[in-house]
């Protein structure tokens, strides 16, 4: 009996050996350690052994030594201005009037107040294919029933416009007005020659079309002619034109000359028009 209880008593000692507080196990950071900045201490007065982590244990130590990382994505817009710009030049290269921005609508800065004027002492005599009767003008030259004579323009008018948009070009006009007293004297018609040129480098003519100098106009390659007579008010469109393109239209203008119209002035408008789609 003696024999069994020194037994017992040695058992339990031994058990209590290598009983654990779990207590007395802490969490502690520290940095440096090959489990990810986690260690585990027992405190004072326990004693090591084999010992079963918490769930809450495991999460710590399941801590690596990859990076952390974190993100926000904004949404990013930018809005680019629109912008048109028409501008008319005479054959020598002087600027007639210039037009940007929406509902802008630009009127002659000539010190004359006619833009396109027929004067038989300055314009030529054309014929019906729009060349020269050579040796003649208005002041000359007998009007001739023959064959058609028409007063051409006292110049050429180059029509430049300029859009970051595509854009459509169009011309109105309507026939001349007799101005006298006699309203019974028929409208004089007005014809229309144009070509046009496209210029796909903007950099090209930008800074000297909109704003100081002069613009090489003369050394374009011109297509697409375009001929018109206005005997009633009419708009004549143009093919669409592309963004960010430079087109040139060069106008020509004349009226018949004959020996059935009569003496005096007559008056109208010619409208040159761009607008975006």
């Amino acid at each position: 009996m003696r024999k069994f209880v020194f037994i017992l008593l040695c058992l339990l000692m031994t058990a209590s050996a290598f009983a654990l507080d779990l207590g007395s196990v802490e969490l502690e950071q520290s940095s440096g350690t090959s489990q990810g900045g986690t260690k585990i201490h027992f405190s004072p007065g326990s004693v090591g052994g084999a010992i079963t982590p918490s769930k809450t244990t495991l999460a710590a130590l399941a801590l690596s030594d990859a990076n952390p990382k974190t993100q926000m994505s904004l949404q990013t817009k930018a809005s680019i201005p629109c912008f048109l710009g028409i501008a008319v030049y005479r054959a020598e290269n002087r600027p007639l009037a210039g037009s940007s921005g929406p509902e802008w609508d630009a009127l002659n800065n000539q010190s004359s107040r006619w833009s396109v004027l027929f004067d038989r002492e300055t314009c030529d005599l054309i014929d019906q294919n729009w060349e020269i009767v050579q040796g003649s003008t208005a002041s000359q030259l007998f009007p001739n029933s023959d064959f058609p004579i028409f007063l051409e323009a006292d110049s050429t008018f180059f029509v430049v416009i300029y859009s970051n948009d595509a854009y459509i070009y169009e011309v109105q006009a309507s026939p001349l007005k007799f101005t006298g007293e006699d309203v019974n004297i028929n409208d004089l018609p007005l014809d229309m020659l144009c070509q046009l040129a496209t210029v796909n480098d903007p950099s090209k003519l930008g800074r000297t079309v909109f704003g100081s100098g002069s613009i090489g106009i003369d050394d374009l390659e011109y297509s697409e002619t375009v001929e018109m007579t206005f005997t009633d008010s009419q708009v004549v469109g143009f093919d669409n034109r592309p963004y960010c393109t430079f087109t040139v239209i060069k106008h020509r203008f004349r009226v018949p000359y004959e020996l059935s119209i009569r003496h005096g002035e007559y008056i109208g408008v010619v409208t040159f028009r761009a607008y975006t789609l």
